[in-house]
């Protein structure tokens, strides 16, 4: 199944707050559900349910429900249907920006700490005990992902300061290293390295890995894509097309699924009507709709994945 985090705006007295409503949609009667909803406080509505430990994990800002409170900044939280209760797994974030669910001890995710630096995580629901990879600074990571066959974590590492002194003099982007480790982040691997372009979205899956790169020409962002073998470095497919930062694999590897928001070169190319989920098919090219509704407020950054189903016994 596909859990993803749509949001719902209510004006209030004095403040404006947002609930993050996380869905699923089974991929076999493509039928959607609401599995839950949260006060949402942080910057993006990251929710994500995980049917086999039947918790719903999110971010929201630690000190309350209002935007306008501030101190403790976004940290990462889980809901655990089974008792009801709701449970806070980190303290030391400033922001959030991904949130992966491996099984019930292991939970990956992407959060920037007091130095501003975003780094890979990785946090035990039940102890609430908290390991980073700790990149040497300067360096800092855009995106990860997770290959759950090979049980791997991806993540685009690049040197902060590069990226700063590029935007202050409008120069080239720095360079971003693609690196795998396996699930207790003992082992680091480089699998690719490319020279002033941003990787801009990763999803692997059994050692394959679709990733995309953005370089600005003339105020225009310019997108390859690569399907690559991870151990040959053979490319598979190849294309220039516009795909959203958030994408997963299919659970056949034969595609995946990305967000068209009917403004992007993907979009017009695909025939999409409508804002939402679509399945891509590297073969054919063609897009199938996943999940589209009119009037679903999506966030800027919609988050989805690709979640094994079943509840673990």
């Amino acid at each position: 199944y596909l859990s993803f985090t749509i949001t719902e705006e209510s004006p209030m007295t004095d403040s404006y707050l947002a609930e993050g409503i996380v869905n699923k949609v089974d991929l076999k009667s493509k039928e959607a559900s609401e599995t839950f909803r949260y006060r949402h406080t942080a910057m993006y509505p990251l929710g994500v349910y995980d049917e086999q430990t039947n918790c719903a994990y999110y971010s929201k800002e630690a000190s309350g429900n209002s935007l306008e409170e501030k101190g403790l900044n976004d940290q990462i939280f889980v809901h655990d249907f089974t008792t009801n209760t709701d449970t806070m797994l980190t303290d030391d974030l400033i922001a959030v920006n991904d949130i992966i669910p491996i099984d019930e001890k292991t939970v990956f995710f992407l959060g920037a700490r007091k130095d501003g630096l975003l780094a890979l995580g990785r946090v035990d629901p039940k102890t609430k005990e908290v390991q980073y990879w700790k990149e040497p600074t300067p360096l800092t990571t855009r995106v990860i992902c997770v290959d759950r066959v090979q049980k791997r974590v991806y993540a685009a590492v690049f040197d902060d300061e590069e990226e700063y002194e590029s935007m202050r003099t409008n120069g080239p982007a720095p360079s971003y290293t693609l690196c795998s480790y396996n699930y207790d982040l003992s082992d680091r691997r480089e699998i690719l390295h490319v020279e002033n372009k941003e990787i801009h979205g990763i999803c692997a899956m059994n050692g394959k890995v679709f990733y995309t790169t953005l370089v600005w020409d003339h105020e225009n962002p310019v997108f390859s894509n690569q399907l690559i073998d991870v151990d040959t470095g053979e490319v598979l497919w190849g294309s220039d097309q516009h795909f959203s930062k958030e994408r997963c694999f299919s659970e056949d590897g034969k595609g995946i699924y990305c967000f068209l928001d009917g403004e992007n070169g993907s979009a017009g190319k695909s025939g999409a009507q409508a804002r939402g989920i679509y399945y891509f098919d590297f073969e054919t090219q063609a897009y199938i709709p996943v999940f589209t509704k009119e009037g679903v407020n999506w966030p800027l950054q919609p988050n989805f994945q690709l979640m094994p189903g079943g509840v673990k016994q």
